[in-house]
């Protein structure tokens, strides 16, 4: 059994999971397709939001575009709008855009990373639900010092603090969870697999899904175990549930190939 936590490009875009796949090596973690359809992030917001999953407006921005120019225009004239690469993860190079005077700064960015995902802004909570098969963790509020969880506040010590569970009603937690879930069985997360669906709260309080992350943090600090331990489930623990997870996968196949 390989246990997959490379993070980033052919790491989480699903091209290792299909190498494996072609090999008949097992591996932990979601299948290709999976990891594919999460990767590009408008494309999963589309599949997501046919399954009545909430997201914010959005488009996809390419430099000299006039059409796309003319949507970011219309999602900044109801006010700021957070910029992200259409792929990629671990929060780098997210920023905003406050208005449309700063159009211009999205013709740099796109110069470099391509296809950008522009999506009205949430001034909101933010929150993170993990799914571990067919069990829904506690639900993480991440308190943020700046407006984004972009890469700094990601990574820098003091930057963001973690709750969990989130201080929230049950009723909201409840719903979060069921969102979760019904996202991450959306984009073809099976029970065998994981993920971390990550939301932002709109001004009135209703949660918007940003992304599902195929691969989500696994150190000792990242925000799935911190949520496998208020289940009980210490990190060594919640890496062999991963494992058996996988396991349970082949044994899956294995049992549909013998009925066919």
């Amino acid at each position: 059994m390989t246990y997959v936590a490379v993070h980033g490009g052919w790491g989480e875009d699903g091209h290792l999971q299909s190498w494996l796949e072609m090999l008949g090596v097992p591996f932990t973690g979601p299948r290709s397709d999976a990891c594919s359809a999460a990767w590009h992030k408008s494309r999963a917001l589309a599949i997501l939001q046919v399954a009545s999953v909430p997201t914010a407006p959005r488009v996809i921005y390419r430099a000299n575009d006039p059409v796309a120019e003319s949507e970011v225009r219309r999602i900044l004239g109801d006010g700021p709008a957070v910029v992200k690469p259409a792929t990629g993860g671990s929060s780098v190079n997210i920023s905003a855009v406050r208005g449309i005077e700063e159009l211009h700064l999205l013709d740099d960015l796109a110069a470099s990373e391509g296809e950008l995902l522009v999506e009205s802004y949430l001034s909101g909570r933010e929150f993170t639900v993990g799914v571990l098969g067919e069990e829904v963790f506690p639900v993480v509020e991440i308190l943020l010092a700046s407006s984004l969880f972009d890469y700094q506040a990601k990574y820098q010590i003091g930057a963001v603090t973690e709750v969990c569970p989130a201080e929230i009603s049950s009723e909201f937690s409840e719903q979060l969870q069921e969102i979760a879930m019904r996202a991450h069985r959306a984009l073809g997360f099976c029970r065998y697999s994981y993920s971390r669906i990550d939301f932002r709260c709109d001004a009135d309080g209703m949660p918007v899904c940003l992304e599902v992350n195929a691969l989500p943090g696994l150190t000792p600090g990242s925000l799935l175990p911190l949520a496998a331990s208020r289940v009980g489930l210490s990190y060594s623990q919640l890496t062999e549930r991963i494992v058996d997870l996988g396991v349970g996968r082949v044994g899956g196949a294995l049992a549909v190939r013998a009925r066919g």
